[in-house]
């Protein structure tokens, strides 16, 4: 196998069964044995696989070394799609890859079955419509160890829409925008970042309204724990962010497979701070500097970044009042700016500025220097 014209960063690579593969047996007989996914190095799961670092120009090599084993047939039904609506299928192993196997599927007794699949734990998903725009899914968990597995149920059920409702404050108005029907485009972008890697991100989307307005909301969200990324528009910034009885911008989001749903409730404001400055260092005026801003402590806000020359400085605009620390790296390329842990590393090294509401702050950062750059 070959990837060329990656990116430098951080990568990691898994092999294992796939749709195109053929296999000559007689008769009806199935498959006894077959290869499980693997991770380099050679490990069954993400969390034990050791990644690989790519440098511009580099030339990588990562070897693996598989040896088959038995497998096993896993059959089940759905439950809940439409007549004449297709279902989609997704098996996946435990850490989120889709493992493509190929599944066979009845519409008229709603049985599918699934050849070849090795031992471990999977989630099956399986997807169709209800009609227009409503989307149906349902998943199941299953283990497979040294038997085959009958019956699996999977039970279609719509996906939940989150709204969000924005309250814009304004600096230039003593008016409170009532929330998004009155906005002509969508002040915000809502991204939910699961905790679990068998499910996938959910992203905002704005739906036209009555009178051209933009409404926000957050379609066909999987039930599970996510991480919240809030990106205002423009001057704005996130002032609060609410869903039932969560605070957004310190503790993640749980969506309930059931019972009672919330809007997300948002306000923002646009009398932010301004922060300017320069970067200290004996390279001259053309050394370049990575500057990194995070909330302090740390909340669910995302790190500001900018990239600057030491001689033309760095501006951000829009900063919500509170404290921060401000952070000039020489080489930041794999630096976990969302991680705190990673950052405290570097925290005695940082800048600390109290903001105020409209608030304009000047500060001169001395270079971080990380040595991943040599």
């Amino acid at each position: 196998y070959r990837f060329a014209n990656l990116m430098p960063g951080t990568y990691y690579l898994a092999a294992g069964p796939g749709r195109d593969e053929t296999r000559i047996l007689p008769g009806a007989e199935k498959p006894k044995t077959g290869y499980p996914c693997v991770y380099y190095p050679g490990v069954p799961d993400l969390a034990s696989a050791s990644p690989l670092q790519v440098a511009a120009g580099q030339h990588a090599e990562a070897d693996f070394s598989m040896a088959a084993g038995p497998v096993y047939h896993v059959s089940g039904s759905v439950a809940g799609y439409a007549p004449q609506q297709g279902v989609g299928f997704q098996f996946l192993s435990q850490s989120g890859d889709d493992l493509s196997l190929p599944i066979r599927f009845n519409m008229e007794s709603g049985r599918f079955d699934v050849d070849s699949v090795p031992s471990g734990s999977y989630v099956v998903k399986a997807f169709s419509q209800a009609g227009p725009d409503q989307p149906v899914r349902g998943e199941a968990h299953l283990n497979v160890a040294a038997a085959n597995v009958e019956n699996l149920h999977l039970i279609l059920g719509l996906a939940m829409p989150i709204p969000v409702v924005v309250r814009m404050e304004s600096r230039a108005s003593s008016n409170q925008g009532p929330g998004t029907e009155g906005i002509q485009a969508a002040p915000i972008a809502v991204r939910l970042i699961s905790t679990d890697p068998t499910t996938s991100e959910s992203y905002s989307t704005a739906v036209r309204g009555s009178g051209g307005a933009n409404s926000v909301v957050l379609q066909n969200v999987e039930p599970g724990k996510y991480s919240v990324d809030l990106i205002p528009r423009g001057s704005w910034y996130v002032q609060s962010a609410q869903y039932g009885q969560t605070n957004l911008l310190n503790d993640d989001l749980v969506v309930a497979s059931a019972g009672q749903s919330y809007p997300m409730e948002i306000v923002l404001r646009d009398d932010g701070a301004s922060l300017t400055g320069t970067v200290k260092t004996p390279e001259g005026p053309y050394a370049e500097a990575t500057v990194v801003v995070v909330p302090e402590p740390a909340s669910k806000v995302a790190a500001k970044v900018a990239y600057a020359f030491a001689e033309n400085g760095f501006t951000f605009n829009g900063l919500a009042p509170g404290e921060y620390l401000i952070y000039a790296f020489d080489y930041a390329e794999g630096i976990e700016y969302s991680n705190p842990d990673v950052l405290q590393t570097y925290a005695s090294q940082a800048a600390h500025v109290t903001l105020s509401a409209s608030q304009k702050t000047q500060v001169a950062l001395d270079l971080i220097r990380t040595g991943d750059g040599d």
